[in-house]
């Protein structure tokens, strides 16, 4: 007996080590998806820059300069113009995630991560997992042990009724 409660508290700490690891891994991809939704949010700023200096020529906004073009009956010209404006939105959203995901503090941006999530974002991350030695980490770290706690918990006080029944049957 002493064999299987060695077994079991030790697959207990190591699924807990995996938690920790597993959850600590939170941020590393956060921080990683900000970098690459900051390359992205700069270059769609560029065109969107551009169209506001086009605009400004004209002495309209970027949105009126866009729906003036937008009625162009040359259809090559709208198609241009449905192009820059799914850049400036892109370039609202994208600017708009990466405040939210920079003014957050560690208990938040998971939530705001999860809000501004963007799938081209999302596919062009390229995750390389590391051991973040920081704060963040350590929060996420402890989660992850507390999840494996109240896992195996559970699981514990499961088996232990089921071990409790059937030598009371025996």
């Amino acid at each position: 007996m002493g064999l299987f409660n060695f077994l079991g508290n030790l697959s207990e700490r190591i699924f807990t080590v995996i938690l920790a690891v597993i959850f600590a891994q939170a941020p590393v991809y956060m921080n990683q998806y900000t970098h690459v939704l900051a390359g992205a949010q700069k270059e769609s700023e560029t065109t969107y820059l551009d169209l506001e200096n086009r605009a400004a020529g004209y002495d309209q906004t970027v949105e009126a300069f866009l729906n003036d073009l937008m009625q162009n009956e040359d259809p090559r010209v709208k198609d241009n113009a449905e192009v820059s404006w799914n850049t400036v939105k892109r370039y609202l959203d994208y600017d708009k995630a990466l405040k939210s995901l920079r003014n957050s503090n560690a208990f938040t941006r998971p939530f705001n991560f999860l809000r501004h999530l963007d799938g081209r974002i999302r596919s062009a991350v390229k995750f390389s997992p590391s051991l973040p030695l920081n704060f963040e980490g350590l929060i996420y770290a402890i989660l992850g042990v507390l999840v494996a706690m109240g896992i195996s918990g559970l699981f514990g006080k499961w088996t232990g009724k089921k071990k409790k029944e059937s030598v009371n049957q025996a």
